[in-house]
């Protein structure tokens, strides 16, 4: 017997009897009493992008506190050992007092900034720039010709194929 012709014949078995007649109103007594879910409000979708909205804007509108300039580097051991100023060494500039924020959208009422003397005595310590990198100049890699002379290969000879005569095929 075939395995579909037996799952068939079991589902035709199973399904063979009449319901009862109160089948139809018990099912919808159990669906009845199934405890109802209350429906998601239609607009908490908006709400919740107005409020990431609104977190975007206050976090680009807020002013943010603005940075100190790094600090100088140590000078290398070269002009230590040469007898060079040591007091160049700097820390972070930590002693500054931070300007109050401003509102990004108020324009300066001056367009020359009053000197700043921490930040001055900063520039006046920092060290020069260095000189320009050189580019590299390097020789071709690739040969310029190739001299591999021209080979010939001579065809080869061959017997034609086939069946020797006298012999039985297909044994």
């Amino acid at each position: 017997m075939n395995v579909d012709d037996l799952i068939d014949r079991v589902a035709r078995d199973l399904t063979a009897g009449e319901p009862a007649a109160a089948l139809s109103r018990e099912v919808r007594t159990r669906i009845a009493a199934l405890p109802r879910r209350r429906p998601w409000p239609w607009w908490a979708a908006p709400a919740a992008g107005l409020v990431a909205a609104a977190v975007v804007l206050l976090a680009i509108a807020l002013p943010r506190p603005q940075s100190q300039p790094p600090a100088v580097p140590r000078p290398a051991n070269a002009q230590i050992a040469s007898g060079a100023r040591t007091d160049l060494v700097s820390t972070p500039l930590e002693s500054t007092p931070a300007a109050p924020a401003r509102s990004p959208r108020r324009p300066r009422r001056s367009s020359t900034p009053a000197p700043n003397p921490v930040l001055a005595a900063w520039q006046e310590r920092a060290v020069a720039a260095l000189p320009g990198v050189q580019p590299l100049v390097i020789d071709r890699i690739q040969p310029l010709d190739l001299s591999i002379p021209l080979m010939e290969v001579e065809p080869l000879g061959t017997a034609p194929l086939g069946v020797p005569a006298g012999s039985s095929s297909g044994g």
